[in-house]
């Protein structure tokens, strides 16, 4: 574990200082996170977590309940030098940006409060059955309850277990989406991409998706939705979690992502009612995406100016312990501590 964080600390530092002086990173694969920007009708249930200290665009997630996200847990975990979990950050650090294709713009008026942050209990209890990938079961996952629902936007519904039996053996077709870096010569971000992709392998609750010319995620595109379409219909099959360990390149190589099905029972127990297996999310007997109210504002000043390379580079140390977490950054956790 050392070993690793430190091998991903000096990676982290070394795309840093290549951004404080301008330079263009070195890549063997294709620029783009996810084949192509995304319209309106791709958002699905893709939303952007806001990070309000650094005034940006932190991770990627998802919205399956009108008042619930899923994301990655090293997105809104603090940790310790040692990678030890201290626990949730304070929600006030965070919004969610919903409905829009392009948070980059920080419209207030799309940024929703959240409430509560509730990660998985074990999250960071490594059990790496592939030491040359790092696949195993990191736990990266957390749910966001938001103060208010957001009730333009249709609710993703989670791939079941046994649907999963079936569709996520390797070869299956996937959809991966988020508003992570799409372009490695500019490291630019924030605006939603999506792109094909396929499953490589599978273990029971991480699996390697995309990469080797196929669409992959990149930085911030953390806790993004891996998604599976089954009868027409959009299902969360995964969650963007990091790079694979042998991995040589920012991005391109692959994304090991959280297997949804296999944390079915643990989100809905921990979704304080707000999910059932056999019942449609609802607020107050309201189905979402039928109407639209107006979105509730956050309690934050939102501008478009951006960090400075220096303060991006002081998140990259910050957070290189949770290493390329496609955040910006177990073992290479994708959150984004970009600001390109």
């Amino acid at each position: 574990m050392e070993n690793s964080v430190v091998r991903f600390l000096v990676f982290f530092l070394a795309i840093g200082f290549t951004s404080v002086a301008w330079a263009q990173p070195r890549t063997t694969r294709s620029a783009l996170t996810a084949g192509r920007i995304g319209t309106p009708a791709d958002l699905h249930g893709t939303v952007a977590l806001y990070n309000r200290d650094d005034r940006q665009i932190e991770c990627s997630g998802v919205l399956i309940a009108p008042d619930l996200v899923l994301t990655a847990a090293h997105c809104v975990v603090e940790l310790a030098d040692d990678d030890d979990p201290l626990g949730p950050y304070p929600p006030e650090r965070f919004s969610v940006i919903a409905g829009e294709i392009r948070p980059d713009l920080f419209d207030d008026t799309h940024h929703y409060d959240i409430d509560t942050i509730v990660s998985h209990g074990d999250f960071m209890v490594e059990d790496i059955e592939d030491p040359v990938t790092g696949l195993g079961n990191v736990r990266d996952i957390a749910l966001l309850f938001l103060v208010e629902p957001v009730m333009d936007m249709t609710p993703t519904p989670l791939m079941t277990p046994s649907e999963a039996l079936n569709r996520l053996e390797p070869g299956a077709a996937v959809v991966l989406t988020g508003f992570g870096v799409h372009d490695l010569n500019t490291l630019s971000d924030g605006v939603l991409h999506l792109g094909a992709a396929s499953v490589s392998r599978r273990l029971r609750y991480e699996m390697l998706v995309g990469g080797g010319g196929e669409a992959d995620t990149c930085v911030g595109d953390s806790g993004g939705p891996v998604y599976a379409v089954v009868e027409g219909e959009y299902q969360i099959a995964g969650l963007a979690s990091r790079g694979p360990d042998d991995s040589e390149v920012l991005c391109g190589d692959g994304t090991i992502a959280v297997v949804v099905p296999s944390f079915y029972d643990w989100i809905v127990d921990s979704s304080a009612g707000r999910m059932s297996p056999t019942n449609p999310p609802s607020i107050d007997g309201r189905q979402p995406g039928s109407q639209t109210s107006q979105p509730p504002r956050c309690n934050c000043t939102v501008d478009a100016a951006q960090p400075g390379p220096f303060a991006w580079l002081f998140g990259l140390i910050v957070f290189s312990g949770v290493a390329r977490r496609r955040s910006n950054g177990v073992r290479g956790l994708h959150r984004t501590n970009s600001s390109a």
